[in-house]
């Protein structure tokens, strides 16, 4: 591990300990490595989706950049296009 506690000895090889307690201490461990196993699950779980959020968010401003430089062309565009409709509409 990362440091912390280290692991007691087997309480079933500890003749001192009565048999039930030894079994309620093991059982006690196993439900908690099995929870510190699901935690550690989880987080892994967020941190991959954190990753594919943060590449999806890089990806969208690119495309928001793309879009807004459009938008700009877009808009220079069209006093020239509606002066050559306007054009158009009075020569007809």
């Amino acid at each position: 591990g990362r440091g912390g506690r280290t692991a007691a000895a087997d309480p079933r090889l500890d003749p001192q300990i009565d048999p039930k307690r030894a079994k309620r201490i093991l059982a006690n461990r196993l439900s908690a490595a099995r929870s510190k196993s699901k935690q550690r699950g989880h987080l892994d779980s967020l941190e991959h989706s954190q990753t594919l959020l943060s590449h999806q968010k890089s990806e969208l401003l690119k495309e928001y950049a793309f879009l807004k430089a459009e938008v700009k062309s877009l808009e220079e565009e069209t006093p020239q296009l509606e002066q050559q409709l306007k054009a158009l509409e009075e020569h007809c």
